[in-house]
């Protein structure tokens, strides 16, 4: 289990044999009991031979938006009321991050809507708070991140489980659920769930 990018386990897999997981949900399997990952979904928003990048979706802090928002001294027209800065991963913990739907600006063009965009751009956040940029947005402290060739070595030795990404998970359903939400999209309940299990 790799928590960041600056540790290298393996060399990158064969360009010619890769396939990406971009925009898919990574769900520990029950093998993962300890550490930050144990329990935990990840949206994968990145994902190439150099290697890969993702926000844990069901773990939150106790840090209401309300609190970041007074942090950072922003303007927010948005009811913030029981919303809450989630722990994105153990890479750069300290900085906010933002997963929000690809919005286009009249400088630029719409990216793909089917994966979400990660970024930290207090401007990005201003205009969500605003109602304005994106229409929903998952705020989260760090991310996790992969060296090429780490993440193809942790789903080979059946650390995760690959699943198709619904956005609804991460923008509506509740925190405490998302875990046996994820596993559902397989058809397979929590308690059948087995470390022997491989790609979705």
């Amino acid at each position: 289990m790799t928590h960041n990018k600056e540790n290298s386990l393996t060399k990158p897999q064969d360009i010619d044999d890769f396939t990406s997981l971009k925009g898919q949900f990574l769900l520990a399997m029950p093998s993962v009991d300890a550490g930050v990952f144990s329990g935990s979904v990840v949206y994968l928003v990145d994902h190439s031979p150099d290697g890969a990048a993702g926000v844990i979706i069901n773990r939150a802090t106790d840090v209401e938006l309300s609190e970041l928002v007074e942090r950072f001294e922003l303007e927010s027209t948005t009811d913030l009321a029981e919303q809450w800065v989630f722990f994105g991963g153990p890479v750069q913990p300290m900085r906010a991050f933002i997963l929000h739907p690809p919005f286009a600006s009249d400088e630029e063009e719409a990216h793909d809507p089917e994966v979400l965009e990660l970024n930290n751009s207090r401007e990005v956040l201003q205009d969500y708070l605003q109602g304005q940029g994106p229409d929903k947005a998952f705020i989260c402290f760090g991310y996790a991140g992969w060296e090429g060739g780490q993440l193809e070595e942790e789903l080979h030795q059946n650390v995760w489980l690959t699943i198709p990404a619904n956005h609804d998970l991460i923008f509506k359903h509740p925190v405490h659920d998302r875990y046996r939400a994820t596993l559902a999209i397989l058809g397979i309940e929590l308690s059948n769930l087995s470390s022997q299990i491989g790609h979705a």
